[in-house]
Formats: C-alpha cells, structure tokens, sequence
C-alpha cells in the first residue's frame, strides 16, 4: 500500500483539529457564547414543557424505539482510500466498511492472476469488520467471460488475495472486470467411518456419501491407504454456488498403545515435514471436487500387511456464494 493509505488507515481521532484551542485566552471572551447557549436552553426547555402537556410521553417512547433500531444495526460509512470498491459484507459487528482493490496482474504459463488488497475504513478496527470470506470470481474480458479456478491466501501475506483464471492468460486484450458473488453462508462437519481389509495397501471403492444439508451432498468416491502414503478422491454433488474444502485423517486402531507409537495418515497440508517451520501453510482453495494426497504421521507401521483396520475422520467445511448480489470491480492489464 502507498504511504497515503497508511496515514488514511492509522488516522488518528486526535489529527480532526489542527488549530487547537489557546489556553491563555481571557475567559470573558466566552460570554457571547454562553449568553447565546443560555438562551437557546431555555426556549427549547419552554418548547418541552409545552409539548408534555400535550401528547409527551407518546413522543418519548417513539425517540427510545428510534435509538434502540439505530443500536441494533450498525453501519459504517463507505469511505475507504482511494481506488478500493467497498463489499458491503453482510453480518455483525459493522455492516460495510471494507474494500478490495486490484494491484497486480501477472501471467503463469497459460494461466492468469490478478492480486487484491484489502482495507477498511479509517477509525474501523479490523476485526470489528464482518469477515471476508471469498466467493465466486469471474473475468469479463474484451472476448468474453472465464470463470475462475481458485483463491489463493497465505498467512504470512495476511491482506493479500490472489484469483487464479485457468487458460485466460493469451486471451487478455486489455483492462479487464472482476465479477464477485460474495459468500453468503458458511458451515463446518466432521463424520468418521470405519473400514476394514486385508493388510496394507489397499483399495476402498465403496462409495461413502455424506449430506451436508438438504440438496447438497459429499461423494467419497475412492480411498487408497498404503503405509506411508494415501489418496481419497471426492466431489460434491450441490449447485454451483457450494464449494466446500476436505481435511482428511485415517487412524489405524491397531497401532493405538503400540510401543513405536500410534501412526495415521493426514491430509497432505496438515501434514508439516519441516517441523521448524513456524509459519502456517496455505489454507487449500475450496472447490466442487478433488483428490486429498495423505502423509503418514507418527511412527513407521512395523508390519504393514498386519494391518486390517482403518477409521476415516472427515472435516468438510464448505460455503455458499450469493446468486444475485454481484460486485464489479475493473483492473488495468500491466504486462505486455
């Protein structure tokens, strides 16, 4: 960000004033203005007690109701630094207040990027901001529309979100829009489910299917578990506004009180094989479909064709974008 934006966004409430007032100023100087408050006062005290002798106290209720409906919705104003488009984020604490903005454009092979801030208003605390939490993108080019093919954020870039259009690199004529149906619903569910086999590797091909909610489902189509490695393959059978992101573990009851140790296979982002890494990884892109890679955690299996037993724990958490409200934010292509 420039260095107006960070002077718009640490403004402080003290920089309002830049003429203070003079404490060496003689105190009779004030007398106009306490006159004039003085007898403001009393014509409008005059004016209340006139009122509640008539129909006063139905006029108090109604200012108590007005300023209760006024608590109970918060909004903020849309002022945000220059160039951000506000998304006007629906949910508590503040409705509003937060913007998004395009700063880079880049090409990767065949594919294309295009890189956001964020910001919020001046004088709003971040997290007094309802959360972002993405939605469906699409590419409005000088040839036509491209959907787009994920979302990418990283911890260590906290502020910073990255829209990836498979294919649309070589179909960039000029400044482009971007088309975004906010996330409007979210949830999260984990469900096990025990299996049972002849030893290590193996080849689970019973379909395992999982209702998320009424209309939107999760199919497990395949799971391969080996020693030291696995695959589960699954996809969501939900309108095209659901995606959802997997985290997988498998846990082999055989293994639990063994001297070695217990051992399990994880969801390949879980699993960290640098462990002085301090920062987190990726969170992965939510998505219609996938194949989860899992790691083995814990300790070598001693005899893996002993093993009959496996336990699947899946966590889906997945998240609905809007069908109407759209958000249209243009960009400028930079790259030749």
């Amino acid at each position: 960000m420039t260095d107006d934006i960070w002077q718009e966004l640490l403004r402080s409430p003290l920089d309002e004033d830049p003429n203070p007032p003079d404490r060496d100023a003689r105190w009779w100087n004030w007398l106009p203005v306490v006159a004039v408050i003085g007898g403001v006062s009393i014509g409008l005290a005059w004016l209340a007690f006139s009122r509640s002798e008539d129909g006063g106290a139905a006029t108090s209720e109604q200012a108590t109701t007005t300023t209760v409906a006024t608590a109970a919705v918060e909004s903020a104003p849309s002022d945000l630094p220059d160039d951000y488009v506000e998304v006007a984020l629906d949910g508590p604490p503040v409705q509003g207040g937060f913007g998004l903005r395009p700063e880079s454009v880049y090409a990767r092979g065949d594919d294309l990027y295009v890189t956001l801030s964020s910001a919020v208003r001046a004088g709003l605390e971040p997290e007094r901001v309802a959360v972002f939490a993405g939605g469906d993108w699409s590419l409005e080019l000088g040839n036509g529309v491209l959907p787009f093919s994920g979302e990418i954020t990283n911890p260590q870039s906290l502020g910073l979100l990255t829209v990836r259009f498979d294919g649309a690199a070589e179909r960039v004529a000029g400044d482009g829009l971007l088309r975004l149906k906010p996330v409007v619903e979210s949830a999260s569910t984990t469900v096990s489910e025990a299996f049972t086999f002849n030893g290590l590797p193996t080849r689970i091909e019973d379909p395992m299917v999982v209702e998320l909610e009424e209309g939107v489902s999760l199919v497990v189509e395949s799971i391969e578990l080996g020693p030291e490695t696995g695959t589960l393959v699954w996809h969501l059978e939900a309108p095209p506004s659901v995606r959802a992101v997997m985290e997988v573990e498998v846990e082999f009851p055989e293994t639990i009180g063994q001297e070695e140790g217990q051992t399990a296979l994880v969801s390949e982002h879980w699993a960290d094989p640098y462990p002085f890494q301090l920062a987190p990884k990726p969170r992965p892109d939510a998505t219609w479909n996938g194949s989860e890679v899992l790691r083995r955690v814990g300790s070598d299996l001693v005899d893996p064709g002993a093993i009959t037993r496996a336990t699947v724990l899946l966590t889906v958490s997945w998240q609905r974008s809007s069908s109407s409200r759209v958000i249209e934010i243009p960009f400028a292509v930079a790259f030749g």
